[in-house]
């Protein structure tokens, strides 16, 4: 499935991309951690509505997790994962609040 800009959408298919070492000095969190988050944020994550093409949960929290890791402004993160700064301000916030919430 494609973006409106003819992206793949699944370029944040980082589990399978990278290796387990890498993954975690991107993320600081092994694979199978990121994973369990996914698990229990998941109803958090949803979207609620069909606009688009929203992003998963697992988008999410791996947007969320380099944002945190870098501490770096939410355009280079945006522009990391192919997402507009509108998106990754909205993800960012959505994560806090579900981790908050736990």
């Amino acid at each position: 499935m494609f973006d409106k800009f003819g992206h793949l959408r699944d370029r944040f298919n980082l589990l399978g991309k990278l290796g387990d070492e890498d993954f975690r000095l991107r993320f600081r969190l092994r694979k199978d951690s990121v994973s369990d988050l996914v698990k229990i944020l998941d109803d958090d994550l949803q979207h609620q509505t069909r606009r688009g093409l929203p992003l998963t949960p697992m988008q999410q929290v791996l947007i969320a997790l380099r944002f945190y890791v870098k501490g770096t402004f939410q355009r280079v993160i945006g522009d990391l994962f192919g997402v507009s700064v509108f998106a990754t301000c909205t993800v960012i916030h959505k994560f806090s609040r579900a981790i908050a919430k736990q």
